[in-house]
């Protein structure tokens, strides 16, 4: 009999931290915490989650993978809140994750230890006009070492992002713009990178019926310095996205999206079908 011996994954903690609200205005985070970042990485700001595929500049597609950002990290987090403004200043000592399943985030880049980072964010959210507007503003940077150089902090993550959602009984609209730059400052001939990318939502309701619309659009590969044969064939792509849901009440949403996914394809090369269906089921208990 031949036996194979399975490791046991580790258990991991995924969000465990203490709050401390000094005054009002001001909250003290210390811990796992969520790291404002992307409004699409946070559906839940706002009424329901409009599609069950997260945008296309946050999770990559078929050409590309997108750069991480922050979301769930280890660290300390300064909240200011006043009159519906919010200042959020986090220091942290994990790995850069997305929304997506990529463990370890930036390890996928060759990362060796863990990052060391921080973000800074200003946002407003209250009621304006006949809705609720959600607007945010953004920038973090990550260092961590890479294999190849006994140099510390040999490799950076940085980017910002700009974007609003407003939310109204009837209808309502949103568009980001995240931008995204990787540099191996002292490793592969100081190979950087900027991806940027953007969404526009729109949608409707009609008494328990909301159809809802998205367009993506991402350039992977603005190079710098940096000569790869054909990548100018392959290196944007862009996704429609229509989705139907039915709100079964205040608390639970049922949905059904289709995403029609087009990548930039080479000459004389032709992709198969990845088009993806996707259905959500939301209970909102909060």
């Amino acid at each position: 009999i031949l036996g194979v011996a399975v490791p046991t994954p580790a258990p991991t903690i995924l969000d465990a931290n203490v709050e401390w609200k000094i005054i009002d205005q001001l909250g003290l985070i210390i811990g796992r915490q969520l790291v404002p970042t992307a409004i699409a990485n946070g559906p839940h700001m706002m009424s329901i989650v409009h599609l069950a595929t997260p945008p296309l500049v946050i999770v990559g597609g078929y050409n590309g993978i997108a750069i991480p950002l922050p979301t769930y990290q280890t660290g300390v987090g300064i909240d200011l809140n006043f009159s519906g403004v919010n200042l959020n200043y986090t220091i942290y000592n994990g790995q850069l994750a997305g929304i997506g399943p990529m463990p370890g985030g930036n390890d996928t880049f060759g990362e060796v230890d863990k990052s060391k980072g921080g973000n800074i964010e200003i946002g407003y959210s209250g009621e304006v006009g006949p809705g609720k507007l959600l607007a945010r503003g953004y920038y973090f940077q990550e260092e961590s070492d890479t294999p190849g150089t006994t140099e510390p902090d040999s490799s950076e993550i940085n980017g910002f992002g700009l974007g609003a959602l407003y939310n109204a009984d009837n209808f309502f609209v949103g568009a980001e713009y995240i931008n995204k730059r990787l540099n191996f400052q002292k490793t592969l001939d100081d190979f950087d990178f900027t991806q940027f990318g953007y969404y526009a939502l729109l949608g409707a309701r009609f008494s328990s019926i909301e159809v809802a619309f998205r367009y993506d659009f991402i350039d992977y590969t603005n190079l710098d310095d940096n000569d790869i044969a054909g990548i100018e064939d392959r290196d944007t792509e862009a996704w429609y996205t229509l989705g139907v849901n039915y709100l079964i009440n205040d608390n639970t949403t049922i949905g059904l999206n289709y995403a029609w996914k087009i990548p930039e394809e080479p000459d004389h090369i032709t992709y198969p079908n990845i088009n993806e269906l996707a259905l959500n089921v939301e209970l909102n208990l909060l």
